[in-house]
């Protein structure tokens, strides 16, 4: 199958797997008003229940954007409500499938993520729900931690080189063998 080994921090413990989380509590990342770093802290909190089409998936590791800490000190037009869980990328391992009819995904495949909103809860938690489309397996060989922080520079690269494809594409051109030079790329975009 498609059942994946994982590092001993990351295997989930038997309770973990197939077993509601419903009335139990997790650790969350949270901050209740809009400031530095010093409005962090770690909270107890009830660990979500997924609804259709959602999983439960069991964290591993999250990466803090840019965004993150930029929406963290200047809400936008009151958004995100508070208190707030903060992140989007995550990576982590599928504890729960059942309300998703026929789930790419089965109990125990080690995936990684992105939140679907700057606005709503993220990842900054000990367990999380998502809707499988946001996620993806982790191929076999890549330590989770690091994937956890692909998503949204990914997204972002891909977005930016959009319009260069799409006029490349519509001239009847192709972008093999060409290259391209970008100017500015430091950070995670630059790594891509």
């Amino acid at each position: 199958g498609r059942k994946r080994e994982i590092a001993a921090y990351a295997t989930p413990s038997m309770g973990d797997i197939n077993e509601s989380k419903s009335n139990e509590t997790m650790k969350a990342l949270v901050y209740a008003s809009h400031a530095r770093s010093s409005a962090l802290s770690i909270i107890d909190a009830e660990v979500p229940v997924p609804e259709s089409g959602q999983v439960l998936v069991k964290t591993i590791a999250f990466a803090i954007n840019p965004v993150d800490v930029k929406l963290l000190e200047n809400p936008l037009r009151g958004k995100p409500t508070l208190p707030h869980i903060p992140c989007l990328d995550f990576s982590g391992v599928v504890i729960e499938n059942k309300h998703v009819k026929d789930s790419r995904f089965t109990v125990g495949d080690v995936v990684m993520g992105m939140m679907p909103s700057f606005f709503e809860n993220g990842c900054a938690s000990e367990y999380l729900v998502v809707a499988e489309e946001y996620i993806c397996l982790i191929p076999r060989g890549f330590d989770p931690v690091d994937m956890a922080s692909l998503p949204l520079v990914g997204c972002t690269v891909v977005e930016a080189l959009g319009p260069y494809l799409y006029q490349t594409a519509k001239a009847g051109d192709t972008v093999r063998g060409k290259k391209i030079l970008i100017t500015g790329a430091c950070g995670g975009g630059g790594s891509f």
